[in-house]
């Protein structure tokens, strides 16, 4: 079944322009949201990477001053 008038046609059309776009707006906000939430996870996780690196290099640091007071005290 289908229109055959030309009215009927424009009316269907709009209304299937309509149906598309219920289901196709939605989408693309969820889509946007998705996106930003993986994003800032990256961002997140590498945040904690550099923190890591920092710290394991903030701790090698104070075993060579530790290494050095040790030799100036013997």
């Amino acid at each position: 079944m289908y229109p055959i008038t030309a009215i009927g046609r424009v009316i269907a059309s709009l209304l299937a322009f309509i149906g598309i776009g219920l289901v196709a707006l939605p989408t693309g906000i969820l889509a946007s949201g998705f996106i930003k939430a993986l994003r800032d996870e990256k961002d997140l996780k590498q945040f904690e990477e550099e923190i890591e690196s920092e710290s394991d290099d903030i701790t090698a640091r104070l075993k060579r001053i530790e290494k050095k007071l040790q030799n100036i005290n013997l």
